[in-house]
């Protein structure tokens, strides 16, 4: 039975993926701010939660202490805050906060290495490791999104899933890593390919 580590799982897609991804006998770690509502579910899953804050580096010395020698099969990164009103219609950069700015940086970005670092050991340890990296179309060039530094930050979960590629090519061929680029509110395609990936 497989094992896995979905990484934002308090709400929306993450919550989806949390819910219908596993199969009964599979063990999924969930990491969220607050409690996931999938661990009320009584379909055999064995679901345990870690209540970590990805804009702080806080939380990985209590994810290195929770999976242990844990092998993880598959690693679902799907961190993304967004500005307060970034899909307003009254949204305008001018008026964002620099504090708030530097959270979502953290966030959406600085977690996707420092996080994923942690617990590549444990996807090598798997028979066949997969890391998917869940990203946004406002990622891609010419996008024509106007939320300044969410844009930036899903420029860079692209080119560290990327890199984060390269860097594993070296690991067995059964080892992979993907980057899902669909539409921010294309949520249940999203869900589809992740389904397919870890089928």
């Amino acid at each position: 039975m497989p094992t896995y580590l979905i990484i934002g799982t308090s709400m929306g897609l993450g919550d989806a993926f949390a819910k219908g991804v596993p199969l009964k006998g599979d063990t999924v770690w969930l990491i969220a701010r607050s409690k996931p509502a999938s661990l009320s579910l009584t379909d055999g899953v064995i679901r345990h939660w870690l209540l970590i804050d990805m804009a702080t580096k806080h939380g990985i010395s209590t994810l290195e202490q929770a999976l242990g020698q844990q092998a993880i099969d598959v690693v679902i990164y799907n961190v993304g805050i967004w500005e307060e009103r970034g899909f307003e219609d009254d949204y305008t950069f001018d008026a964002d906060n620099p504090a708030f700015i530097a959270t979502m940086i953290s966030s959406n970005v600085t977690s996707a290495i420092t996080y994923c670092q942690v617990v590549l050991p444990h996807v090598r340890g798997a028979v066949a490791g997969k890391f998917i990296f869940i990203g946004s179309t406002a990622g891609l060039n010419s996008a024509n999104n106007k939320q300044v530094t969410f844009v930036a930050s899903k420029y860079a979960v692209r080119s560290i899933a990327e890199a984060f590629r390269e860097h594993v090519r070296e690991d067995a061929t059964t080892f992979t890593c993907s980057l899902c680029k669909r539409h921010y509110s294309a949520s249940n395609n999203k869900y589809k390919y992740v389904k397919k990936q870890v089928m």
